[in-house]
This record gives structure tokens, C-alpha cells and sequence, in this order.
């Protein structure tokens, strides 16, 4: 029966926070959060006696690294560490050797994961960038196989490569090769 009171007061709880958390500026938001693990973290210790309770507290140390990097890593680490010591009575440096270790090894695997999204940002950028000029080429393309009158096709190039959607030069010319004198002439431009 108790735990069935425990259970149902961290679900009520955990909606009001979800509640909260989608009503508020994002620096309390990352306080709620940190707020709601160790809640878990404490309600946990609570439901089971504190029988593994070292092991729930890496919940809170991956929260605070998450939410406010390394300080806040470091900052659960102390407090997962003091909260344990408040349960069994006895101050653990093991405990807190392995607890920073885990916070390293969460901070290498969270600052790797940055990486790739920083990375995979980058490249989404650089794609819609090259369809942008590939659908202004396209767009030529079709123009080009539209229409024969020559004044327009020659500025529907000059167009495309100066536009700030197409190629986004600001000056361009186009020239004729005449083959029979070896030679090129400018026959339009545009720019300053």
C-alpha cells in the first residue's frame, strides 16, 4: 500500500514538473530537471531501503553533466557522494574515485555526441546550400531548352549566376569563342 502512495505521489509529481518544464525559460527548465532526478534519486533510495543506492546517483551525475556541463558534473558528483556518505555513515574515496571516473566517461561520450551533431549540423548546411545552386541550375536548365530567342536565354544565365539565390556573384559576362579568328568577344554582362 505504501508503495503504491510512494509511486502514484512520483508520477503526480513528475507531470506537475513536465507541466513546469514546458512553461518556463530554459535555464529553470535545466534546474527542474536536475531538481526532478535527484527527487528520483532520493524517492529511489526511499522505495528500496538505500540498497543500491550508490548506483541510482549516476542518474544525477549524467543530469547535471547534461544540463550544466562539467561544473554541473562535478557538482553532482560531490552531492551523489555526500548523499550516499548520509546513508551508510561512512565516507567511501572509492566511491568517489569511481563516480568521477563515470562523470569522465560520460563528459568523453557527451562531448563526442556534440561533435557529431555539430558535424552532421555542418553537412545539412553545406547540402541545402548545393541543392539551392542545383535547383537554380535546373531552373536554367529548363530555360534554356524553352526558349530560342537568344537576348533571353543569355540573360537568364547572367541571372542565375548573380542572384543572391543562385550563385551569388555580383558581376558576370558571357563570351563567344570565334573559332575562325582564334578569338573571344564579350556579348553581355551585367554587374558594376
Amino acid at each position: 500500500m505504501i508503495y503504491g502512495i510512494w509511486i502514484g505521489g512520483i508520477v503526480v509529481i513528475t507531470l506537475v514538473i513536465n507541466l513546469l518544464r514546458l512553461m518556463t525559460t530554459p535555464s529553470l527548465n535545466r534546474w527542474l530537471l536536475v531538481g526532478a532526478s535527484s527527487l528520483v534519486v532520493i524517492w529511489h533510495g526511499m522505495l528500496f531501503n538505500f540498497y543500491d543506492f550508490h548506483w541510482s546517483v549516476l542518474l544525477l551525475i549524467v543530469t547535471g553533466l547534461v544540463c550544466f556541463q562539467v561544473k554541473g558534473m562535478l557538482t553532482a558528483i560531490l552531492v551523489s557522494w555526500l548523499l550516499v556518505y548520509s546513508q551508510s555513515g561512512t565516507l567511501s574515496f572509492p566511491l568517489l574515485l569511481s563516480y568521477v571516473f563515470f562523470g569522465l566517461g560520460a563528459a568523453l561520450l557527451f562531448g563526442y555526441v556534440q561533435q557529431l551533431k555539430r558535424e552532421r549540423s555542418e553537412r545539412l548546411r553545406m547540402l541545402t546550400a548545393s541543392s539551392r545552386q542545383l535547383n537554380v541550375f535546373r531552373e536554367v536548365s529548363f530555360t534554356m531548352q524553352d526558349t530560342l530567342d537568344l537576348d533571353r536565354l543569355l540573360q537568364t544565365i547572367l541571372t542565375s549566376v548573380t542572384a543572391g539565390h543562385g550563385l551569388g556573384f555580383n558581376r558576370s559576362i558571357i563570351f563567344f569563342a570565334d573559332p575562325e579568328k582564334d578569338s573571344i568577344y564579350g556579348v553581355m554582362g551585367t554587374g558594376p
